[in-house]
């Protein structure tokens, strides 16, 4: 029964019912032996990043007008993706994902010179995205059970995602018939530690993280009898400092599921099916 449940969810996983982002720990919290391996599809929706206050380099007769300075944020990405971990040894484990991000959004407010402030939206594309990451046990009370104090740090990334298609409001020029052909690209690097309790069949935890992120937007827009211009800038989180909080149950012996909720420097919730062997 475990099984075909387990299964269900990896099945509404990998068909976008909850789809993914890179978690902090891999696909799941569970540490796996000396050369053993786990596999696992994990979803998550990442519902707003807040991003700092940027400048803007611009080139052409009309400047900048779309890409955002104030108010940053991203916001409703969802990535879903496949993850391999491998125990190096009994408390230290590896872990690699590749998947796909979807259906983002980058907002927030540019100030045009003489033309007022304009609300600016981008509906970000799909993109290939990938991460790897690395997990240890610090701390362990018993050997099954009781307190512990486990450690991670990730890499996550994506390059040149359209950045397209674009709602622009409010400023004193129209924008219709607006061209665009800019895209967006991302980094993400974190460092986490987290305290946990592992009981016989689940283990709930909750940590602290430091993030550490770079997106960068770039391209050309043009619209026709107003001008056209080129936008080259970067862009920082607000926060670096986040927090997280989940759960992992174990179905049986190699079957789990894990459930996880980010918050404060970004507000995200994670879903993940896996197997060890």
């Amino acid at each position: 029964m475990a099984k075909k449940i387990l299964l269900l969810a990896l099945a509404l996983l990998l068909a976008g019912a909850a789809p993914a982002a890179a978690a902090e720990m891999g696909s799941s919290f569970y540490f796996i032996k000396k050369g053993m391996f786990e596999i696992g599809v994990q979803g998550s929706y990442v519902n707003d990043t807040k991003m700092k206050d940027t400048s803007l380099n611009s080139n052409g007769t009309g400047g900048n007008i779309i890409a955002p300075k104030t108010n940053v944020e991203i916001k409703q990405d969802t990535t879903a993706a496949a993850i391999i971990t491998y125990g190096i040894i009994d408390r230290l484990n590896v872990w690699a994902e590749l998947g796909a991000t979807v259906d983002g959004r980058l907002a927030g407010d540019v100030k045009v010179s003489g033309f007022g402030t304009y609300s600016v939206e981008s509906s970000l594309g799909t993109v290939f995205s990938w991460a790897f990451g690395i997990k240890g046990q610090i701390y362990q009370q018993h050997k099954k059970k009781g307190f512990g104090i486990a450690a991670s740090l990730r890499y996550y990334r994506y390059d040149d995602r359209p950045a397209d298609s674009w709602t622009v409001t409010g400023g004193s020029v129209s924008t219709k018939g607006l061209e665009t052909d800019t895209t967006f690209s991302y980094w993400q690097a974190d460092a986490t530690i987290s305290a946990y309790w592992k009981f016989k069949r689940w283990v709930p935890y909750i940590g602290a993280k430091y993030m550490y992120a770079d997106g960068s937007l770039t391209g050309n827009w043009n619209i026709s009898g107003v001008g056209r211009g080129s936008v080259d800038t970067d862009y920082e989180p607000e926060m670096q400092l986040g927090f997280f909080a989940g759960i992992d149950f174990f179905l049986s012996k190699r079957w789990r599921l894990n459930v996880q909720g980010n918050f404060y420097n970004t507000t995200a919730l994670l879903v993940s099916g896996s197997y060890a062997f």
